[in-house]
């Protein structure tokens, strides 16, 4: 492991277009001990030769390629040749600022963290959205958890996404002693690995977990609209969320029956975003929303998207909910 090093997992697949600018994004970091692990997940176009002419013009660069195993297997082959006192991930269409890794590092040293996070901006085609940190504090596993529970809409995109974070590298064999094995992303699962690697690395951070009140991370959404894949594998958010909640109540068990509410509202949530999904993509799905679950996400959700959500998708019938959700989308492009 080489003290200060920070090692940057780029996984690779069909991003041909975006290559570049993510890349160059990386090596822009005003952190200067970085190397940069680009794993081409055997991606069909050009990517697998772009990641060899960038290893072979910038020292700092290394390529892996393999047969296509998927997201989780691609970041894992990336954890297993790097070298760095310090990990992070990059997805190969999106972009960081400058100063990222710096101001991260930064932050870690000076609280003596295991795990930094940043907020970070959505950026889809004609507007942008701010995910920002509401609280910038150190948080130990059980009180992020407890923050978790109480704040669940606030944090749950920022806390489950792998990439707006930097961790340090030990704490991904302290699982050892427990199941005998690294914390790894599961490749058995898809969707929701993130989710798996996050909450076992949340444990693992004895040392704590850090905010940054900075959005450094910049996901685009031009090249990822919403998956038809996510209607089928809706179930798979709920194991993701059974998951979630023995860890949370491993930490808490004096909260064991909110915990378990949450989790309830968070299935319902759910399945009405996989019926929303459906709709759009003019989809057959096997379950509809029925009455008493949006009065149970009307009483307990603190969105307001969330109640309208809900209601207009058991109101409306699908045509319409259809050309009414498109032109929301197409006014608020033009904002």
């Amino acid at each position: 492991m080489d003290d200060g090093l920070i090692s940057v997992i780029i996984p690779v697949f069909k991003t041909e277009a975006y290559l570049k600018d993510c890349v160059d994004s990386v090596r822009a970091q005003t952190y200067a001990n970085l190397e940069i692990i680009l794993v081409d997940d055997g991606s069909p176009d050009r990517c697998g030769e772009l990641c060899d002419s960038y290893a072979a013009e910038y020292d700092r660069i290394k390529v892996i390629h393999k047969k296509n195993g998927g997201l989780a297997s691609a970041r894992n082959a990336g954890l297993c040749i790097a070298k760095g006192e310090f990990i992070a991930f990059v997805d190969s269409d999106d972009t960081i600022d400058a100063g990222m890794y710096e101001q991260m590092h930064k932050r870690m040293t000076e609280e003596g963290a295991d795990i930094c996070v940043c907020g970070f901006k959505m950026i889809y085609e004609g507007y942008t959205r701010i995910e920002s940190l509401p609280h910038i504090k150190t948080y130990s596993p059980s009180e992020l958890w407890d923050l978790y529970i109480s704040e669940f809409r606030k944090y749950n995109t920022l806390i489950v996404s792998s990439c707006n974070k930097l961790y340090r590298r030990n704490i991904l064999g302290r699982d050892k002693s427990n199941t005998g094995q690294e914390i790894r992303f599961p490749e058995e699962v898809v969707m929701t690995e993130d989710g798996f690697f996050v909450a076992d690395c949340i444990d693992a951070a004895h040392h704590g977990i850090t905010f940054l009140g900075l959005e450094l991370y910049n996901y685009s959404q031009i090249n990822n609209p919403l998956s038809i894949s996510k209607v089928g594998s809706y179930k798979l958010v709920d194991n993701y969320l059974d998951y979630l909640q023995k860890k949370m109540q491993k930490s808490l068990p004096q909260k064991t029956a909110e915990i378990e509410d949450m989790i309830a509202h968070q299935k319902q949530v759910n399945l009405v975003i996989a019926v929303h999904i459906a709709i759009i993509n003019k989809l057959k799905f096997p379950h509809r929303i029925k009455g008493k679950t949006v009065l149970a996400i009307i009483r307990r959700s603190k969105s307001r998207r969330e109640k309208i959500s809900a209601t207009i998708i058991y109101l409306m019938p699908p045509p319409l909910y259809r050309a009414a959700f498109r032109l929301f989308c197409k006014l608020r492009k033009t904002r």
